[in-house]
């Protein structure tokens, strides 16, 4: 597991929880839809702001903490959009259509929200 900030300093968590995000949902075999992934650099900068108003930015127990709930939260989504692959294959094919592996893998706001919904209020500092 990479460390927020081992061996750069600690000038760009938001920076590296985002990389965190993005290697983690190519490791499962997911993307993040554009408007999804702007949402998740959204809640990547507020629970990093979370740290800095809490003068924790530097607190490296906080910083992994921060990490393990990221990754927690990307599984979370993957797991949700897994569970809606055979619905969306189904009515895909009800309407005469096709859907390609790339659309059956990626993961959408309703997958973000439906992972917030079922990891908050414990995921902290995102929620």
């Amino acid at each position: 597991m990479h460390e927020v900030g081992a061996g750069r300093g600690l000038g760009h968590p938001e920076n590296e929880l985002w990389q965190l995000a993005q290697v983690t949902v190519s490791q499962l075999g997911f993307q993040f839809s554009p408007s999804t992934a702007s949402r998740i650099q959204g809640v990547v900068i507020e629970g990093v702001q979370g740290l800095r108003s809490k003068g924790l930015i530097d607190d490296a127990s906080k910083l992994a903490e921060t990490q393990t709930n990221l990754e927690k939260l990307v599984r979370e989504m993957a797991r949700e959009a897994t569970k809606n692959i055979d619905k969306r294959t189904a009515e895909a094919l009800r309407q005469g259509e096709f859907l390609s592996d790339t659309e059956l893998h990626t993961l959408r706001d309703s997958n973000l929200e439906a992972a917030l919904a079922k990891l908050c209020p414990g995921l902290w500092p995102f929620c």
